[in-house]
């Protein structure tokens, strides 16, 4: 039989063993978050069956493979988007994404240094012109930034992209 001193030191054990991995889990969570924020400067307003003709410009230095995200994440985005369709009846917007601010931690730096190799941040201006007129529509700035040890280049990259989308798909912030 099983002394009761015993067990309720095993139960303690346990105890204490799901605090701490509840606090570790948090922390976690803490240490990858993500952050993307949108200043509108002029405010745009979707219409129905608009479509896209996105261009990526990098006036930062960029790596090419994180120009291929974005561009890849918009296209798609926007060609499964419920707005975009075949329509060529006045709907057609030029979107330009100007990349003017980029910093990527390697995955070393990140893994080894973690919260302390500092941040990864991009920072995008998108301008929205009718296609035919080149006439503006909109314009705003998406900045995503993680300091995260855990993450990816690929995900804050891809999370940016989605941030564009949504405001272009709703003009909602």
């Amino acid at each position: 039989m099983s002394d009761p001193v015993v067990i309720r030191r095993k139960q303690k054990v346990h105890d204490r063993m799901v605090v701490e991995g509840f606090a570790a889990a948090l922390a976690l969570l803490l240490l990858c978050a993500c952050s993307t924020g949108l200043n509108v400067r002029t405010a745009y307003e979707p219409v129905t069956g608009q479509s896209f003709d996105v261009e990526v410009i990098p006036e930062a230095e960029v790596s090419k493979s994180a120009l291929i995200v974005i561009r890849e994440r918009l296209g798609e985005a926007l060609a499964t988007s419920a707005q975009a369709t075949e329509s060529d009846e006045g709907c057609r917007r030029a979107v330009t994404v100007r990349v003017v601010s980029y910093r990527m931690r390697s995955p070393g730096a990140r893994a080894g240094a973690g919260i302390f190799a500092g941040t990864d941040r991009i920072e995008s201006v998108v301008v929205v012109r009718e296609a035919d007129s080149a006439r503006p529509l909109g314009e705003f700035t998406v900045k995503s930034e993680t300091g995260g040890a855990w993450g990816s280049a690929t995900g804050l990259l891809t999370e940016h992209a989605d941030r564009i989308v949504a405001y272009l798909e709703t003009g909602r912030r």
